[in-house]
C-alpha cells in the first residue's frame, strides 16, 4: 500500500475495533494492513472459481470502468481458454 492509494472511511463498533486491534498486534501488522489483508482474503474466498489472473482482470476493469465491463472482459478471457473434456 502506498500513501497515494485511495482512502476508505468506515464506521465500526467498539467491539470490532478492539478485535481488529488485537488481531493486528498478534499478527505484527498495522491496523490498516490487518484490515486490508482480511478484506482481500474474504473477497478471494467469495470468488473461488476465478483464477488470480481472471480476478485481476475483473477487479482492475471494475475499478477503472464498471462491473459490467469487467465481466465482459472476464467472459472474453474465459472464452479464449481451452476447456478440458471428460476423459482428457
Amino acid at each position: 500500500m502506498a500513501r497515494g492509494d485511495p482512502m476508505l472511511h468506515v464506521r465500526v463498533s467498539d467491539d470490532l475495533k478492539s478485535r481488529l486491534e488485537r488481531a493486528a498486534k498478534e499478527s505484527g501488522r498495522s491496523m490498516n494492513a490487518e484490515i486490508v489483508q482480511r478484506l482481500e482474503a474474504s473477497l478471494q474466498s467469495a470468488e473461488p472459481w476465478l483464477s488470480d489472473k481472471d480476478r485481476e482482470i475483473l477487479h482492475r476493469t471494475a475499478t477503472q470502468n464498471s462491473w459490467k465491463e469487467g465481466l465482459r472482459e472476464l467472459l472474453n478471457a474465459l472464452d479464449e481458454k481451452p476447456t478440458k473434456q471428460p476423459g482428457d
